[in-house]
Order: structure tokens, then sequence, then C-alpha cells
């Protein structure tokens, strides 16, 4: 059903609800575990920044970020959700949904491998101040740490 409604926004170029698609389409895999999720993730985050989609980006983040803890690379779901974080703040709609996972991550990694893996992501002082172009993690998810 994603997959028509998807074919039918791509026909109409309705970019927020395409992106919107491949993230639901991204869910479902998530849901079953198929981490084949990540390219419709992916996909969607790019359609989410083409068109300046903060909250759309935000989210994909997010949801990157726990793939990338979920395939055991604990660094990368840092910079992933420190960049949800950091939109999401600078748009006002950070919750402490956001800062639970990095809690945890910070806890997993410890304080030196928790900040390096936070900078990483481009977050320091000025760049927390910036739009989130300069917080986007590295791409690509890879299991380990």
């Amino acid at each position: 059903m994603y997959r028509q409604v998807l074919q039918t926004f791509e026909r109409l170029g309705e970019h927020r609800n395409i992106a919107g698609s491949y993230h639901q389409l991204g869910v479902l895999a998530h849901d079953r575990g198929d981490y084949a999720a990540e390219p419709l993730y992916r996909r969607s985050l790019e359609i989410s920044e083409r068109i300046g989609d903060q909250p759309g980006i935000a989210v994909n983040y997010a949801v990157l970020g726990g793939l990338s803890e979920a395939l055991g690379n604990s660094e990368q779901a840092v910079a992933y959700r420190v960049s949800a974080l950091v939109i999401r703040l600078q748009i006002g709609t950070a919750t402490t949904g956001d800062v639970q996972p990095l809690t945890e991550l910070r806890r997993q990694l410890g304080h030196d491998r928790f900040r390096a893996a936070a900078l990483a992501s481009g977050l320091d002082e000025q760049s927390a101040r910036r739009p989130h172009a300069d917080t986007r993690p590295a791409r690509g998810l890879t299991a380990g740490n």
C-alpha cells in the first residue's frame, strides 16, 4: 500500500510526502528486523535535506541512530542522534526522548568515547548554534564499533 501511495506522490511531485513514504517503508522494514530499512531512511533523509524539511531531517537522523545502535555501531549512533537533537533544539521540538538514548549510549561508551563520537558529528559550541548542515554525521552504517 505504501508503495502505491509513494508512486502517486512521485507522479504528483509531492516531495515532503515522498520523503514521508520512504520513511514509513523504512519503519515497516525496521519493525520486521529487516536492516534493508537503511536505504529507505537514507532516501527519505536525502529528500528532506533537499527540500529543507528540518523535522524530517531530524527524524531520519534519529532512526538512523537507532539502526546504527541495533547494528552495534554505538559511535555512529551517537553522531546521528546528536545531529537529530541539535536540529530539534534549533527548531524547538526536542524532548527527553531525544536525550534518553544519548544517555544510554554515554553509559555504554564511557565519557571519552562518547565525547569523541559527539564531536565527530560536528558538534561543538559554534556548530550547535548554526544550521544543521554543519552537524551532519558521516554516512554509512556498519556493524561493530
